[in-house]
Protein backbone atom coordinates (compact mmCIF):
# COMPACT_ATOMS: atom_id res chain seq x y z
CA UNK A 1 0.00 0.00 0.00
CA UNK A 2 1.49 3.31 -1.09
CA UNK A 3 0.47 6.87 -0.24
CA UNK A 4 1.45 9.63 -2.66
CA UNK A 5 2.89 12.46 -0.59
CA UNK A 6 2.37 14.87 -3.48
CA UNK A 7 -1.37 14.24 -3.32
CA UNK A 8 -2.62 13.73 0.25
CA UNK A 9 -5.89 12.27 -1.07
CA UNK A 10 -4.20 9.59 -3.17
CA UNK A 11 -3.68 6.00 -2.05
CA UNK A 12 -2.98 2.84 -4.05
CA UNK A 13 -2.91 -0.91 -3.63
CA UNK A 14 -4.41 -4.24 -4.69
CA UNK A 15 -8.21 -4.31 -4.56
CA UNK A 16 -10.65 -7.05 -5.61
CA UNK A 17 -13.69 -5.60 -7.41
CA UNK A 18 -17.00 -7.10 -8.46
CA UNK A 19 -19.69 -5.35 -10.51
CA UNK A 20 -23.29 -5.97 -11.53
CA UNK A 21 -24.44 -9.59 -11.39
CA UNK A 22 -20.94 -10.89 -11.96
CA UNK A 23 -20.16 -13.47 -9.30
CA UNK A 24 -16.44 -13.20 -9.85
CA UNK A 25 -14.06 -10.72 -8.21
CA UNK A 26 -11.20 -9.38 -10.31
CA UNK A 27 -8.04 -7.93 -8.75
CA UNK A 28 -6.68 -4.58 -9.93
CA UNK A 29 -3.99 -2.19 -8.81
CA UNK A 30 -6.21 0.73 -7.78
CA UNK A 31 -5.17 4.36 -7.33
CA UNK A 32 -7.39 6.98 -5.69
CA UNK A 33 -7.05 10.36 -7.42
CA UNK A 34 -9.56 12.93 -6.26
CA UNK A 35 -13.01 11.42 -6.74
CA UNK A 36 -11.70 8.89 -9.26
CA UNK A 37 -10.61 5.30 -8.83
CA UNK A 38 -8.03 4.40 -11.51
CA UNK A 39 -7.93 0.66 -12.15
CA UNK A 40 -4.69 -0.79 -13.55
CA UNK A 41 -3.99 -4.39 -14.56
CA UNK A 42 -0.95 -4.37 -12.29
CA UNK A 43 1.37 -1.99 -10.46
CA UNK A 44 3.64 -1.55 -13.52
CA UNK A 45 0.87 -0.65 -15.99
CA UNK A 46 1.17 2.86 -17.41
CA UNK A 47 -2.45 3.40 -18.40
CA UNK A 48 -5.55 2.50 -16.36
CA UNK A 49 -7.83 -0.15 -17.81
CA UNK A 50 -10.86 1.48 -16.22
CA UNK A 51 -11.87 4.62 -14.38
CA UNK A 52 -14.63 4.85 -11.78
CA UNK A 53 -15.98 8.28 -10.81
CA UNK A 54 -17.06 7.90 -7.18
CA UNK A 55 -20.47 9.29 -6.29
CA UNK A 56 -20.89 7.70 -2.86
CA UNK A 57 -19.07 5.20 -0.65
CA UNK A 58 -20.14 3.10 2.32
CA UNK A 59 -19.35 -0.11 4.19
CA UNK A 60 -21.16 -3.18 2.88
CA UNK A 61 -24.30 -4.06 4.84
CA UNK A 62 -27.45 -6.09 4.28
CA UNK A 63 -31.15 -5.49 4.77
CA UNK A 64 -32.10 -7.52 7.87
CA UNK A 65 -35.78 -7.95 6.91
CA UNK A 66 -34.90 -9.43 3.50
CA UNK A 67 -32.27 -11.75 4.94
CA UNK A 68 -34.62 -12.95 7.71
CA UNK A 69 -37.25 -13.72 5.07
CA UNK A 70 -34.68 -15.65 3.04
CA UNK A 71 -33.59 -17.64 6.10
CA UNK A 72 -37.17 -18.55 6.93
CA UNK A 73 -37.92 -19.63 3.36
CA UNK A 74 -34.62 -21.51 2.87
CA UNK A 75 -33.51 -22.82 6.29
CA UNK A 76 -31.09 -25.25 4.63
CA UNK A 77 -29.16 -22.27 3.22
CA UNK A 78 -28.63 -20.33 6.46
CA UNK A 79 -25.03 -21.50 6.92
CA UNK A 80 -24.24 -20.80 3.28
CA UNK A 81 -25.82 -17.36 3.56
CA UNK A 82 -23.72 -16.41 6.57
CA UNK A 83 -20.61 -17.70 4.79
CA UNK A 84 -21.55 -15.82 1.61
CA UNK A 85 -22.03 -12.58 3.55
CA UNK A 86 -18.60 -13.06 5.10
CA UNK A 87 -17.03 -13.67 1.70
CA UNK A 88 -18.52 -10.51 0.21
CA UNK A 89 -17.89 -8.22 3.16
CA UNK A 90 -16.24 -5.05 1.97
CA UNK A 91 -17.22 -1.59 0.75
CA UNK A 92 -19.77 -0.39 -1.76
CA UNK A 93 -18.79 2.18 -4.33
CA UNK A 94 -21.55 3.99 -6.21
CA UNK A 95 -19.97 5.21 -9.45
CA UNK A 96 -20.83 6.22 -13.00
CA UNK A 97 -21.06 2.58 -14.10
CA UNK A 98 -23.36 1.47 -11.29
CA UNK A 99 -22.78 -0.30 -7.98
CA UNK A 100 -19.42 -1.98 -7.25
CA UNK A 101 -18.22 -4.09 -4.34
CA UNK A 102 -14.60 -3.71 -3.24
CA UNK A 103 -12.66 -6.13 -1.03
CA UNK A 104 -9.27 -5.32 0.52
CA UNK A 105 -6.34 -7.44 1.66
CA UNK A 106 -7.16 -6.90 5.35
CA UNK A 107 -9.65 -5.14 7.60
CA UNK A 108 -7.06 -2.51 8.52
CA UNK A 109 -6.34 -1.71 4.87
CA UNK A 110 -10.07 -1.41 4.18
CA UNK A 111 -10.52 1.03 7.06
CA UNK A 112 -7.64 3.18 5.75
CA UNK A 113 -9.20 3.31 2.28
CA UNK A 114 -12.59 4.05 3.81
CA UNK A 115 -11.18 6.99 5.79
CA UNK A 116 -9.38 8.54 2.83
CA UNK A 117 -12.27 8.10 0.37
CA UNK A 118 -14.77 9.64 2.78
CA UNK A 119 -12.38 12.58 3.38
CA UNK A 120 -12.18 13.15 -0.39
CA UNK A 121 -15.95 12.95 -0.85
CA UNK A 122 -16.66 15.35 2.02
CA UNK A 123 -14.09 17.74 0.57
CA UNK A 124 -15.72 17.68 -2.87
CA UNK A 125 -19.43 17.50 -2.03
CA UNK A 126 -21.57 19.70 0.21
CA UNK A 127 -22.86 18.22 3.46
CA UNK A 128 -26.50 18.46 2.32
CA UNK A 129 -25.63 16.61 -0.88
CA UNK A 130 -23.88 13.82 1.06
CA UNK A 131 -26.88 13.44 3.37
CA UNK A 132 -29.20 13.24 0.36
CA UNK A 133 -26.99 10.53 -1.19
CA UNK A 134 -26.97 8.62 2.09
CA UNK A 135 -30.78 8.55 2.16
CA UNK A 136 -30.90 7.49 -1.48
CA UNK A 137 -28.38 4.69 -0.99
CA UNK A 138 -30.20 3.49 2.13
CA UNK A 139 -33.24 2.87 -0.08
CA UNK A 140 -31.08 0.48 -2.14
CA UNK A 141 -30.41 -1.81 0.83
CA UNK A 142 -33.37 -4.08 0.20
CA UNK A 143 -32.67 -4.31 -3.55
CA UNK A 144 -29.01 -5.17 -2.98
CA UNK A 145 -29.90 -7.73 -0.33
CA UNK A 146 -32.47 -9.36 -2.63
CA UNK A 147 -29.82 -9.53 -5.33
CA UNK A 148 -27.48 -11.21 -2.83
CA UNK A 149 -30.11 -13.85 -2.06
CA UNK A 150 -30.73 -14.42 -5.78
CA UNK A 151 -27.01 -14.91 -6.37
CA UNK A 152 -26.85 -17.41 -3.53
CA UNK A 153 -29.82 -19.32 -4.96
CA UNK A 154 -28.05 -19.30 -8.34
CA UNK A 155 -25.08 -20.96 -6.67
CA UNK A 156 -27.41 -23.57 -5.13
CA UNK A 157 -29.06 -24.27 -8.49
CA UNK A 158 -25.64 -24.80 -10.04
CA UNK A 159 -24.58 -27.21 -7.30
CA UNK A 160 -27.88 -29.08 -7.46
CA UNK A 161 -27.65 -29.47 -11.25
CA UNK A 162 -24.08 -30.77 -10.94
CA UNK A 163 -25.08 -33.26 -8.26
CA UNK A 164 -28.16 -34.45 -10.16
CA UNK A 165 -25.94 -35.08 -13.19
CA UNK A 166 -23.56 -37.13 -11.05
CA UNK A 167 -20.82 -34.52 -10.63
CA UNK A 168 -19.85 -34.29 -6.97
CA UNK A 169 -16.79 -32.96 -5.16
CA UNK A 170 -15.35 -36.48 -5.19
CA UNK A 171 -16.24 -37.14 -8.83
CA UNK A 172 -13.30 -37.08 -11.24
CA UNK A 173 -15.62 -35.96 -14.01
CA UNK A 174 -16.68 -32.42 -14.85
CA UNK A 175 -19.61 -31.39 -17.07
CA UNK A 176 -17.04 -30.50 -19.71
CA UNK A 177 -15.85 -34.16 -19.66
CA UNK A 178 -19.30 -35.79 -19.51
CA UNK A 179 -19.76 -38.67 -21.97
CA UNK A 180 -23.36 -37.64 -22.74
CA UNK A 181 -22.51 -34.17 -24.04
CA UNK A 182 -24.94 -33.11 -26.75
CA UNK A 183 -22.92 -30.18 -28.03
CA UNK A 184 -19.82 -28.22 -27.04
CA UNK A 185 -17.63 -25.44 -28.40
CA UNK A 186 -16.89 -21.72 -28.26
CA UNK A 187 -19.78 -19.27 -28.67
CA UNK A 188 -20.11 -15.59 -27.74
CA UNK A 189 -22.49 -14.63 -24.91
CA UNK A 190 -23.71 -11.20 -23.78
CA UNK A 191 -22.56 -10.69 -20.20
CA UNK A 192 -21.84 -7.90 -17.76
CA UNK A 193 -18.49 -6.46 -18.82
CA UNK A 194 -15.57 -8.22 -17.17
CA UNK A 195 -12.93 -7.22 -19.68
CA UNK A 196 -10.25 -4.58 -19.53
CA UNK A 197 -11.82 -1.81 -21.57
CA UNK A 198 -14.23 1.02 -20.75
CA UNK A 199 -16.65 2.53 -23.16
CA UNK A 200 -15.95 6.12 -24.18
CA UNK A 201 -17.45 7.41 -20.92
CA UNK A 202 -15.46 5.04 -18.71
CA UNK A 203 -18.59 3.03 -17.88
CA UNK A 204 -18.79 -0.71 -17.34
CA UNK A 205 -21.56 -2.26 -19.34
CA UNK A 206 -22.52 -5.40 -21.23
CA UNK A 207 -20.20 -6.94 -23.78
CA UNK A 208 -19.89 -10.05 -25.93
CA UNK A 209 -17.62 -12.60 -24.25
CA UNK A 210 -16.29 -15.72 -25.97
CA UNK A 211 -17.07 -18.71 -23.73
CA UNK A 212 -16.76 -22.47 -24.03
CA UNK A 213 -20.28 -23.92 -23.83
CA UNK A 214 -21.12 -27.50 -22.88
CA UNK A 215 -24.67 -28.66 -23.58
CA UNK A 216 -26.00 -31.55 -21.46
CA UNK A 217 -29.54 -32.88 -21.03
CA UNK A 218 -31.42 -30.19 -19.09
CA UNK A 219 -28.38 -27.96 -18.51
CA UNK A 220 -25.88 -25.76 -20.30
CA UNK A 221 -22.56 -24.75 -18.72
CA UNK A 222 -20.24 -21.95 -19.89
CA UNK A 223 -16.52 -21.85 -19.14
CA UNK A 224 -14.02 -19.07 -19.78
CA UNK A 225 -11.67 -21.73 -21.20
CA UNK A 226 -12.11 -25.38 -22.02
CA UNK A 227 -9.44 -26.21 -19.41
CA UNK A 228 -11.21 -24.42 -16.53
CA UNK A 229 -12.32 -26.66 -13.62
CA UNK A 230 -15.50 -24.70 -12.84
CA UNK A 231 -18.12 -23.08 -15.11
CA UNK A 232 -18.61 -19.33 -15.09
CA UNK A 233 -22.28 -19.47 -16.08
CA UNK A 234 -25.03 -22.08 -15.81
CA UNK A 235 -28.52 -22.26 -17.25
CA UNK A 236 -31.19 -24.86 -16.50
CA UNK A 237 -32.89 -25.51 -19.86
CA UNK A 238 -35.59 -28.09 -19.16
CA UNK A 239 -38.14 -25.47 -20.25
CA UNK A 240 -36.96 -22.78 -22.66
CA UNK A 241 -38.16 -20.31 -25.24
CA UNK A 242 -35.89 -19.30 -28.11
CA UNK A 243 -36.10 -16.44 -30.59
CA UNK A 244 -33.76 -14.73 -33.03
CA UNK A 245 -32.91 -11.10 -32.39
CA UNK A 246 -34.58 -8.60 -34.70
CA UNK A 247 -31.43 -6.43 -34.74
CA UNK A 248 -28.95 -9.21 -35.46
CA UNK A 249 -30.10 -12.49 -37.01
CA UNK A 250 -26.95 -14.20 -35.73
CA UNK A 251 -28.06 -13.59 -32.10
CA UNK A 252 -30.28 -16.13 -30.34
CA UNK A 253 -32.12 -15.25 -27.13
CA UNK A 254 -32.60 -18.29 -24.88
CA UNK A 255 -35.19 -17.67 -22.13
CA UNK A 256 -35.96 -19.77 -19.05
CA UNK A 257 -38.42 -19.04 -16.23
CA UNK A 258 -35.52 -17.43 -14.31
CA UNK A 259 -33.43 -15.55 -16.86
CA UNK A 260 -32.54 -14.89 -20.49
CA UNK A 261 -29.18 -15.54 -22.12
CA UNK A 262 -28.21 -13.97 -25.46
CA UNK A 263 -25.68 -15.87 -27.57
CA UNK A 264 -24.09 -14.80 -30.87
CA UNK A 265 -23.07 -17.33 -33.50
CA UNK A 266 -20.57 -17.14 -36.34
CA UNK A 267 -23.34 -17.62 -38.93
CA UNK A 268 -26.81 -19.06 -39.41
CA UNK A 269 -25.44 -22.56 -39.94
CA UNK A 270 -23.76 -22.63 -36.53
CA UNK A 271 -26.95 -21.25 -34.95
CA UNK A 272 -28.99 -24.01 -36.63
CA UNK A 273 -26.60 -26.66 -35.27
CA UNK A 274 -26.78 -25.35 -31.67
CA UNK A 275 -30.54 -24.81 -31.91
CA UNK A 276 -30.90 -28.49 -32.76
CA UNK A 277 -28.82 -29.32 -29.68
CA UNK A 278 -31.00 -27.11 -27.47
CA UNK A 279 -34.10 -28.88 -28.73
CA UNK A 280 -32.59 -32.27 -27.81
CA UNK A 281 -31.40 -31.05 -24.38
CA UNK A 282 -34.69 -29.46 -23.27
CA UNK A 283 -37.94 -31.14 -22.27
CA UNK A 284 -40.21 -28.34 -23.44
CA UNK A 285 -39.32 -25.62 -25.98
CA UNK A 286 -40.32 -23.88 -29.19
CA UNK A 287 -36.97 -24.74 -30.77
CA UNK A 288 -38.58 -27.13 -33.24
CA UNK A 289 -40.70 -24.37 -34.80
CA UNK A 290 -37.70 -22.08 -35.16
CA UNK A 291 -35.63 -24.94 -36.59
CA UNK A 292 -38.25 -25.59 -39.27
CA UNK A 293 -38.30 -21.91 -40.25
CA UNK A 294 -34.49 -21.74 -40.36
CA UNK A 295 -34.33 -24.97 -42.38
CA UNK A 296 -36.48 -23.43 -45.13
CA UNK A 297 -34.43 -20.23 -45.05
CA UNK A 298 -31.07 -22.01 -45.20
CA UNK A 299 -32.29 -24.42 -47.87
CA UNK A 300 -33.23 -21.48 -50.10
CA UNK A 301 -29.79 -19.95 -49.46
CA UNK A 302 -28.01 -23.20 -50.36
CA UNK A 303 -30.05 -23.59 -53.52
CA UNK A 304 -29.02 -20.09 -54.57
CA UNK A 305 -25.36 -20.82 -53.81
CA UNK A 306 -25.42 -24.12 -55.66
CA UNK A 307 -27.17 -22.75 -58.77
CA UNK A 308 -25.03 -23.39 -61.80
CA UNK A 309 -23.14 -20.41 -63.15
CA UNK A 310 -21.63 -19.91 -66.57
CA UNK A 311 -18.84 -22.46 -67.14
CA UNK A 312 -15.28 -21.25 -67.44
CA UNK A 313 -13.96 -20.94 -70.97
CA UNK A 314 -10.55 -22.26 -71.93
CA UNK A 315 -9.12 -18.75 -71.53
CA UNK A 316 -10.64 -18.43 -68.02
CA UNK A 317 -9.30 -21.72 -66.64
CA UNK A 318 -7.03 -19.99 -64.12
CA UNK A 319 -7.07 -18.21 -60.78
CA UNK A 320 -5.14 -15.11 -59.78
CA UNK A 321 -3.89 -14.96 -56.19
CA UNK A 322 -3.40 -11.53 -54.57
CA UNK A 323 -1.37 -12.16 -51.41
CA UNK A 324 -1.73 -9.11 -49.15
CA UNK A 325 1.04 -8.25 -46.70
CA UNK A 326 0.20 -6.10 -43.68
CA UNK A 327 1.52 -2.94 -45.32
CA UNK A 328 -0.39 -3.51 -48.57
CA UNK A 329 -3.59 -1.68 -47.69
CA UNK A 330 -4.50 -0.37 -51.12
CA UNK A 331 -3.69 -3.54 -53.03
CA UNK A 332 -1.36 -1.65 -55.35
CA UNK A 333 1.66 -3.47 -53.92
CA UNK A 334 0.00 -6.87 -53.92
CA UNK A 335 1.98 -9.62 -55.59
CA UNK A 336 -0.24 -11.43 -58.08
CA UNK A 337 0.41 -15.09 -58.89
CA UNK A 338 -1.50 -17.05 -61.53
CA UNK A 339 -2.32 -20.76 -61.41
CA UNK A 340 -3.80 -22.77 -64.28
CA UNK A 341 -6.81 -25.03 -63.73
CA UNK A 342 -7.87 -28.08 -65.70
CA UNK A 343 -11.34 -29.33 -66.50
CA UNK A 344 -12.28 -32.37 -64.43
CA UNK A 345 -9.71 -31.53 -61.74
CA UNK A 346 -9.71 -30.58 -58.03
CA UNK A 347 -7.31 -27.99 -56.63
CA UNK A 348 -6.65 -27.55 -52.91
CA UNK A 349 -5.46 -24.16 -51.64
CA UNK A 350 -3.54 -23.89 -48.35
CA UNK A 351 -0.23 -23.31 -46.66
CA UNK A 352 0.89 -26.94 -46.64
CA UNK A 353 3.58 -27.70 -49.21
CA UNK A 354 1.71 -30.74 -50.55
CA UNK A 355 -1.41 -28.84 -51.71
CA UNK A 356 -2.02 -27.93 -55.35
CA UNK A 357 -1.91 -24.16 -54.81
CA UNK A 358 0.55 -23.28 -52.03
CA UNK A 359 -0.15 -19.97 -50.26
CA UNK A 360 2.51 -18.56 -47.95
CA UNK A 361 0.09 -16.96 -45.51
CA UNK A 362 -0.14 -17.62 -41.76
CA UNK A 363 -3.82 -16.59 -41.71
CA UNK A 364 -4.99 -19.61 -43.69
CA UNK A 365 -5.25 -23.29 -42.82
CA UNK A 366 -2.95 -26.03 -44.10
CA UNK A 367 -5.73 -27.23 -46.39
CA UNK A 368 -8.02 -24.20 -46.49
CA UNK A 369 -10.29 -24.46 -49.53
CA UNK A 370 -10.81 -26.54 -52.67
CA UNK A 371 -11.75 -25.55 -56.21
CA UNK A 372 -13.49 -28.23 -58.31
CA UNK A 373 -13.80 -27.84 -62.09
CA UNK A 374 -16.01 -30.32 -63.92
CA UNK A 375 -15.47 -31.52 -67.49
CA UNK A 376 -17.76 -28.78 -68.86
CA UNK A 377 -15.89 -26.02 -67.04
CA UNK A 378 -18.39 -25.60 -64.20
CA UNK A 379 -16.51 -24.34 -61.14
CA UNK A 380 -17.26 -24.70 -57.41
CA UNK A 381 -15.31 -23.67 -54.34
CA UNK A 382 -15.64 -25.41 -50.95
CA UNK A 383 -14.24 -24.44 -47.55
CA UNK A 384 -12.39 -27.36 -45.92
CA UNK A 385 -13.24 -26.50 -42.31
CA UNK A 386 -10.75 -23.65 -42.11
CA UNK A 387 -10.31 -21.48 -39.03
CA UNK A 388 -10.97 -18.11 -40.71
CA UNK A 389 -13.46 -19.24 -43.34
CA UNK A 390 -13.79 -18.51 -47.06
CA UNK A 391 -15.80 -15.70 -48.66
CA UNK A 392 -17.18 -15.52 -52.19
CA UNK A 393 -18.10 -12.00 -53.29
CA UNK A 394 -18.27 -10.83 -49.68
CA UNK A 395 -20.30 -13.74 -48.23
CA UNK A 396 -19.04 -16.71 -46.24
CA UNK A 397 -19.65 -20.04 -47.95
CA UNK A 398 -20.86 -23.17 -46.17
CA UNK A 399 -20.36 -25.76 -47.37
CA UNK A 400 -19.64 -24.66 -50.97
CA UNK A 401 -20.65 -22.25 -53.71
CA UNK A 402 -20.65 -22.10 -57.49
CA UNK A 403 -18.30 -19.53 -59.03
CA UNK A 404 -17.61 -18.21 -62.47
CA UNK A 405 -15.25 -15.83 -64.23
CA UNK A 406 -14.95 -12.51 -62.36
CA UNK A 407 -15.91 -13.88 -58.92
CA UNK A 408 -13.61 -12.96 -56.03
CA UNK A 409 -12.73 -15.18 -53.05
CA UNK A 410 -11.25 -14.10 -49.73
CA UNK A 411 -9.21 -16.96 -48.28
CA UNK A 412 -8.61 -16.47 -44.56
CA UNK A 413 -7.85 -12.86 -43.72
CA UNK A 414 -5.21 -11.80 -46.20
CA UNK A 415 -5.32 -13.80 -49.44
CA UNK A 416 -7.62 -12.72 -52.26
CA UNK A 417 -8.29 -15.03 -55.19
CA UNK A 418 -9.97 -13.90 -58.42
CA UNK A 419 -11.40 -16.54 -60.74
CA UNK A 420 -10.82 -16.33 -64.47
CA UNK A 421 -8.85 -14.10 -66.78
CA UNK A 422 -11.24 -11.15 -66.44
CA UNK A 423 -11.29 -9.52 -63.00
CA UNK A 424 -14.43 -7.84 -61.68
CA UNK A 425 -12.83 -4.68 -60.28
CA UNK A 426 -15.81 -3.80 -58.05
CA UNK A 427 -15.70 -7.21 -56.35
CA UNK A 428 -11.92 -6.98 -56.03
CA UNK A 429 -12.16 -3.51 -54.45
CA UNK A 430 -14.71 -4.83 -51.96
CA UNK A 431 -12.39 -7.69 -50.99
CA UNK A 432 -9.46 -5.28 -50.61
CA UNK A 433 -11.59 -3.00 -48.39
CA UNK A 434 -12.41 -6.01 -46.20
CA UNK A 435 -8.72 -6.78 -45.82
CA UNK A 436 -7.94 -3.13 -45.03
CA UNK A 437 -10.50 -3.16 -42.21
CA UNK A 438 -8.91 -6.34 -40.83
CA UNK A 439 -5.53 -4.59 -40.73
CA UNK A 440 -6.95 -1.46 -39.10
CA UNK A 441 -8.59 -3.58 -36.38
CA UNK A 442 -5.31 -5.44 -35.85
CA UNK A 443 -3.38 -2.18 -35.55
CA UNK A 444 -5.91 -0.75 -33.09
CA UNK A 445 -5.69 -3.85 -30.88
CA UNK A 446 -1.89 -3.64 -31.00
CA UNK A 447 -1.94 0.00 -29.91
CA UNK A 448 -4.32 -0.78 -27.05
CA UNK A 449 -1.99 -3.51 -25.78
CA UNK A 450 1.08 -1.26 -26.04
CA UNK A 451 -0.59 1.54 -24.07
CA UNK A 452 -1.57 -0.70 -21.15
Amino acid sequence: MDVDDGDPGAISGKVAIRSGDNFKFKTYWVVLKGTRLLLYKNEKSKKPSRTLWISYWEAEKFDKETLDYFKADHPESVVDLEQFMGETKGYRCFATGGLFLLKFESEEVGKEWNRLVLDVLHANFARAEMEEKHELCSSFQRIVSEQTCEQLMGRHLLLESLQSAGFTDSSPLRPIDAPDKIKFGYVKALLGSDGDENDENGVWGESWVRLYFVLLPGNVYAYEKSSDPHPRQHLCINKIGVERSEKDKKVLNVSTPLRTLSVKFRDEYQMFDWLHGLMKASKESNAGTLLANMHRELNNTLVALMTEKAPLSDDDLLVQVHLMADEDWSGKKAKVRTFSLKKGGSFVLGREASVNIFLDDSNISRAHAKIDVDVRGGCRVADLGSGNGTKVNGKYIEPHAAVTAGDVLVIGKSTIVSVGKVVDQAKLDEALAYRKQQLLDKEQRSKSVDLV
